[in-house]
């Protein structure tokens, strides 16, 4: 896919709405008042971002429905920081290919420098306000 971030929100989206349902299907006819719709949505966020929650299953499955969706949980947090890191962070031959561009480019500007007060008319040897930033780092150094 071309955006892997928009690619992991439908993922934990898919992922929270099919557990969210399997609890609920599964624990409400054993706990019909803590286990709504909406409290089973709860429980799962709670359960796919590891915090824990209040609500605990009854069941043999809902127990092992849970558990899933916290292994889930914790894989799809990790695949998450991976996918944030390796698009925020630039990789070790981008920033060869950094040094080497700003390198040149600063090589270029002093040639450049160079050229223009070798070409330059209205200085031949005298201070000259263009070239005054440089003549004054020169006399610092």
């Amino acid at each position: 896919m071309n955006n892997p971030i928009r690619f992991l929100l439908f993922t934990s989206l898919f992922m929270w709405l099919s557990y969210s349902y399997m609890i609920f299907a599964i624990e409400r006819e054993y706990m019909p008042e803590e286990f709504t719709l909406r409290y089973s949505f709860w429980h799962t966020v709670l359960t796919l971002t590891t915090l824990g929650g209040n609500f605990t299953p009854s069941t043999e499955i809902g127990k092992s429905v849970t558990i899933i969706t916290a292994l889930s949980g914790i894989c799809l947090e990790t695949v998450f920081v991976v996918t944030i890191l390796e698009n925020v962070a630039l990789s070790h031959y981008q920033n060869i290919a950094l040094n080497f561009l700003e390198k040149r480019d600063s090589e270029n500007l002093e040639v450049m420098r160079a050229m223009s007060e070798a070409n330059c008319k209205s200085c031949r040897g005298k201070t000259c306000y263009s070239h005054r930033p440089r003549q004054l780092s020169s006399l610092a150094a």
